[in-house]
């Protein structure tokens, strides 16, 4: 990019505004981020803003963070470091509450204000998300973490019997998915495990490898309280989905059908 000269000392147009803000919010490609900082590097204003938005993060960051989980921060370190995989993109950044931009006088006043005291209670209230409130993630995103993870279960049932009882004291439905010579049945995630909701808050996630290839299955009660879009996969991938007695199961697999879903059956 070629810059005019003077430009550093030249007031900053919503153009870098509007960059900075998908700057802070991971949203950038690693070209993108290389350029930008090459640009802020450069450009006293944009630097100035842009050192404004980290000092403001890390303070509230300090002030004390809403419990995270493991599942999330494996997320936002996904999206900060661009490590995804071919076949697995950085998932989409969730937002933590910071404000545009276009506010950060604004927020540079009550966090210095904080700092010393003044604002106390009214700023905490104000710019600290609420640890109660969850976050929704898409189908990919949960890919993401699973692979960032190392696509490793929060909890294996050690048969058949613990897998139907699981299911039905999620659901009030008991349902057996087998491992066969193609799939290997690994293991169950939860909503909780990413401290966001799913389908809904009580959706369970069961891992597998087909053929060697990862997959995961979605499961809640039928039709649930949101829908889970083809849409929202990485490429390489499809979502697929079919109902089972009561419950809705997605698959979202690299095979053009599913494989794992079709194995699933109602046990009484």
């Amino acid at each position: 990019m070629t810059l005019p000269r003077g430009h550093d000392r030249a007031p900053l147009d919503e153009g870098p505004l509007d960059r900075l803000e998908v700057y802070l919010d991971g949203a950038m490609s690693p070209g993108e981020k290389a350029e930008f900082e090459r640009l802020a590097s450069s450009h006293s204003a944009l630097r100035r803003e842009l050192d404004a938005a980290l000092a403001v993060h890390g303070a509230v960051r300090r002030l004390g963070t809403p419990p995270t989980t493991l599942g999330l921060d494996a997320l936002d370190a996904a999206v900060g470091s661009g490590d995804a995989t071919a076949d697995v993109p950085a998932p989409i950044p969730i937002s933590r509450g910071r404000v545009a931009p276009a506010k950060m006088g604004r927020w540079i006043g009550y966090a210095a204000a904080a700092m010393i005291g003044v604002v106390g209670v009214v700023w905490w209230s104000s710019t600290v998300p609420d640890p109660e409130a969850r976050r929704v993630l898409t189908a990919g995103q949960v890919l993401a973490v699973a692979h960032a993870e190392g696509f490793k279960p929060a909890f294996v049932c050690k048969d058949d019997a613990e897998f139907v009882a699981t299911v039905k004291n999620r659901f009030g439905t008991g349902l057996l998915v087998a491992s066969t010579e193609s799939v290997a049945v690994l293991g169950w995630a939860y909503s909780d495990t990413y401290g966001a909701d799913l389908v809904s808050k009580d959706t369970l996630v069961l891992m597998a490898r087909v053929e060697g290839r990862e997959v995961l299955v979605f499961m809640d009660r039928a039709p649930g309280e949101r829908v889970l879009k083809p849409g929202d996969v990485p490429a390489g991938y499809r979502l697929l989905r079919k109902p089972v007695g009561g419950l809705m199961l997605y698959e979202l697999t690299p095979f053009e059908s599913a494989r794992v879903i079709d194995a699933a059956r109602i046990v009484d």
